[in-house]
């Protein structure tokens, strides 16, 4: 349908009104994308096994090619908020983790409690060998 007014009349206003109702229709789809892993995040307290540096890149590679979008090629509105609001919510995932991580890392994080009852590191929340191997042995019988 979209090609369709553009392949007829590109300029028309019903063109612009799909991509101004696409553009916030994809803006609000953007946001609740990233509303399971922060809330993931919160719950596990850390990031888990997510990858600060490739997130660092995504969010300044969205914030370099967004930047461009407005001030270079002077795009519409409806054209790069989507992108803010995905490098938004990207940039909250790692905020968050970070927060848990970094500077609330001596809690120990809630989830996977196996070997509990054995010592942890509650900096990392890695098991001990012994209970790895206690694990391993009730796993394979």
């Amino acid at each position: 349908i979209v090609l369709g007014f553009q392949f007829f009349s590109p300029c028309s206003e019903l063109s612009l009104v799909f991509a101004t109702a696409f553009g916030i229709l994809v803006s609000a789809v953007t946001t609740v994308q990233w509303f399971p892993q922060m809330v993931s995040s919160c719950k596990n307290k850390g990031a888990g096994s997510i990858s600060y540096i490739s997130y660092f890149i995504q969010v300044v590679g969205g914030l370099l090619v967004m930047g461009f979008m407005i001030f270079a090629s002077h795009e519409r509105l409806e054209t790069w908020l989507p992108m803010l609001f995905g490098n938004i919510g990207q940039m909250s995932v790692l905020l968050i983790c970070a927060y848990y991580d970094f500077w609330k890392g001596c809690l120990p994080r809630r989830g996977n409690n196996i070997g509990a009852e054995n010592e942890t590191d509650l900096t990392t929340n890695l098991i001990t060998p012994p209970a790895i191997e206690e694990q391993a042995t009730l796993y394979l019988q």
